[in-house]
C-alpha cells in the first residue's frame, strides 16, 4: 500500500496499459513485459517501469514492526496475525539479530515462531519480531478498499497509474526480514516488493525512512533502475 499523503513525485504519475493476466498490489514494482505491456515483477527485472498506484490483486500485505513475543522452550508461539507472506521475518533483541533455522523456525501458514533449543535465544527470552502478513477482508475494508469491493482497479480501463522516478514514496510493500538502514540502497525483491538484500537484485533507490512500530511504512527515494 502507498501513503499518498507523503508522495513527492518529480513528475505526474503516468498511465500504462497493463497485461490482463498480471497480478500486483498498489506499491509493487512494475516492469515492461515481453508483449510491451506493463506487468508484475516476478523474477525478471528487465525494464523497471515504476511503482503501481492501483491494485490488481485480491490479496494485500501489511507489515508489523517490533511485535513482542516470549519464546519458551521449543513451543511454537503465535504472532498476532496470520498467514505470513513468507518465512522472511526478522527476530531480534536490541542490536542482536537472530538467524532463521539456527535460532528459530517459522510456520508462515499458522503465523508462529519457535525457538531452537540449541540456538542463541535464551529460554523464556522476549524478542522483537518484524514480519508481513496477508490482511483479512475486514482489514482491507478498514484500510480503504473501495466500497464496491474492487480487487482489480484496472479492469474498467485496462490501464494502471504508475509512479515514475524520481519520487519519494512511502509504502508497505517490502521484505522486513533483512531490515533497512537510513540512506542504504534499496533493491527489488524479485516479487514486486523491496528489500535491502543485494544478491542479484536491482538497486531502485535509497532508504529515506526505516519502518518502525509507530510508522511501518518504508520511505524510499525512488530512482528506478540505478
Amino acid at each position: 500500500m502507498l501513503d499518498r499523503t507523503r508522495l513527492e513525485a518529480g513528475r505526474r504519475p503516468g498511465t500504462d496499459a497493463v497485461d490482463v493476466n498480471a497480478t500486483f498490489q498498489e506499491g509493487d514494482l512494475l516492469i515492461f513485459g515481453a508483449n510491451g505491456w506493463t506487468t508484475s515483477l516476478s523474477g525478471s527485472t528487465a525494464g523497471i517501469r515504476g511503482i503501481a498506484a492501483l491494485n490488481k490483486s485480491s490479496a494485500r500485505y501489511q507489515p508489523v514492526i517490533g511485535e513482542q513475543v516470549t519464546l519458551s522452550g521449543t513451543t511454537a508461539q503465535n504472532l498476532l496475525n496470520a498467514p505470513l507472506v513468507d518465512t522472511s521475518i526478522r527476530v531480534y533483541s536490541g542490536a542482536t539479530v537472530y538467524a532463521l533455522t539456527t535460532d528459530y523456525t517459522v510456520n508462515a501458514t499458522n503465523g508462529t515462531v519457535t525457538r531452537v533449543g540449541t540456538g542463541s535465544i535464551t529460554d523464556g527470552e522476549t524478542v522483537s519480531v518484524d514480519y508481513s502478513y496477508q490482511m483479512t477482508e475486514v482489514e482491507q475494508d478498514d484500510q480503504g478498499r473501495p466500497i464496491a469491493n474492487i480487487v482489480d482497479e484496472t479492469a474498467a480501463s485496462g490501464k494502471a497509474e504508475v509512479i515514475r522516478e524520481p519520487a519519494t514514496v512511502y509504502l508497505t510493500n517490502y521484505d522486513p526480514g533483512p531490515g533497512f538502514t537510513l540512506g542504504g540502497i534499496v533493491y527489488d525483491n524479485g516479487d514486486g516488493r523491496l528489500t535491502s538484500t543485494v544478491g542479484s537484485n536491482v538497486a531502485v533507490g535509497r532508504c529515506k525512512q526505516v519502518p518502525s512500530a509507530s510508522d511501518p511504512y518504508l520511505g524510499i527515494e525512488f530512482k528506478g533502475s540505478v
